[in-house]
């Protein structure tokens, strides 16, 4: 089934490529809830590895505000399990995040699966 995303919601191209990457799926190990509802419904969330503002989980104020809002340093996950990593930052640190995000992407790269075109 086709995933149709409204227009209103005004995606960036960032954003659209990073949903893309997330297969619709929650990036959590073994999480499957859908980023959007079969009627478009957004449901999950745009989470910063290193959060945006200080303060935040995984905060650091080395990295730029460019750099924070870059596509490399946002995840999607379903809003419960934003809530789990956001809450415990010692449990899950940006390179276990960062290997989840890259783990999880990869089974939705255009490069994996062709590279994986014998496993059909």
């Amino acid at each position: 089934m086709d995933i149709l995303i409204p227009l209103y919601l005004g995606l960036s191209n960032s954003y659209r490529f990073l949903y893309a990457k997330s297969g619709n799926n929650c990036a959590f190990p073994g999480c499957t809830m859908p980023i959007f509802e079969d009627d478009g419904l957004l449901t999950g969330e745009c989470c910063h590895i290193e959060a945006l503002s200080k303060g935040g989980a995984r905060y650091n104020e080395a990295t730029s505000e460019e750099e924070k809002n870059d596509e490399s340093n946002l995840v999607m996950m379903c809003s419960r399990h934003h809530t789990i990593i956001d809450a415990d930052s010692a449990k899950y640190p940006t390179e276990f995040l960062k290997k989840i995000k890259h783990d999880h992407e990869l089974q939705y790269s255009a490069t994996h699966k062709v590279l994986n075109r014998s496993e059909e």
